[in-house]
C-alpha cells in the first residue's frame, strides 16, 4: 500500500471510531437545538447532526470552506468571540478545542459558551486526558493539560455538570472499527462497569 492509500484507510479508520462518540454525542443533545459545534474541522460531526438546525464554527478558514463544500452551515470566529447572540443556542458540542488554549482564552471560552447557550440547554465538552503530561505535550498545540476538576471549575457557573465515558479497551476498536459492530459495543457498554481512561467528555447544563 502506497503512502497516500495508507494515510486514506487510517482517516476511514478514524471516522469509523468517531462516528460511534458522535452517535452517543447526538443522543445527549436529542431535543436541544439550534446546535452549534464549537471547532468543526471538516464538518464530520456537523454533517451528523444535519436536520438539527446545526451551525459550525471553526478558527480555521480553510476547514470553514471544506464544510461549505459539503453543504453544511459554517462560519469562521474563534471560541472566545462566539458571532451568535446570547441565549441564542439550545446546544453546544466542543471536542478537543480547550485543550489548545491558554488560561486567559480558556476564562474567555468558558463565558462565551455560557453566554450563546439559554438556560435548561446543554453542552457537550469533549477534551483528552493528559494520562502522561509529556504525551499530552508531544502534539505542540497542546497548551492546557484539562482534567475533570479544572473542567468542573471552569464551567461552575453551570447549573450541573457530569462526566461520560463510553470507552472499553481492546473491546472498542474491535467493535466499533474492525468488525464494525457498533450495536454490540453499546450493549457491552451497559453490561461491564468498568471504563479504560481516554478523553473527558463534559455534559453541562446551563
Amino acid at each position: 500500500m502506497d503512502y497516500a492509500a495508507y494515510l486514506r484507510a487510517q482517516q476511514a479508520r478514524m471516522l469509523r471510531q468517531t462516528r460511534f462518540y458522535y452517535r452517543q454525542y447526538l443522543a445527549l443533545l436529542a431535543g436541544f437545538s439550534p446546535l452549534v459545534d464549537i471547532g468543526c474541522g471538516t464538518g464530520n460531526f456537523l454533517a451528523m447532526a444535519a436536520g438539527r438546525q446545526a451551525v459550525g464554527v471553526d478558527a480555521v478558514a480553510a476547514n470553514v470552506q471544506a464544510c461549505r463544500q459539503r453543504g453544511l452551515v459554517a462560519a469562521v470566529a474563534n471560541i472566545t468571540a462566539l458571532p451568535f447572540p446570547a441565549q441564542a443556542m439550545g446546544a453546544v458540542f466542543c471536542a478537543h478545542v480547550l485543550e489548545h488554549l491558554e488560561r486567559d482564552e480558556l476564562l474567555a471560552a468558558a463565558a462565551e459558551i455560557e453566554r450563546i447557550l439559554r438556560p435548561g440547554g446543554r453542552a457537550i465538552v469533549v477534551v483528552p486526558r493528559p494520562r502522561d503530561i509529556w504525551d499530552f505535550y508531544a502534539d505542540p498545540t497542546h497548551v492546557s493539560p484539562m482534567t475533570e476538576a479544572r473542567l468542573a471549575l471552569l464551567f461552575n457557573r453551570f447549573a450541573a455538570i457530569r462526566f461520560v465515558n463510553y470507552y472499553l479497551p481492546l473491546a472498542k476498536d474491535l467493535l466499533t472499527v474492525r468488525l464494525d459492530l457498533p450495536a454490540a459495543y453499546e450493549l457491552l457498554l451497559r453490561l461491564v462497569p468498568f471504563r479504560g481512561r481516554t478523553s473527558i467528555t463534559a455534559v453541562l447544563t446551563r
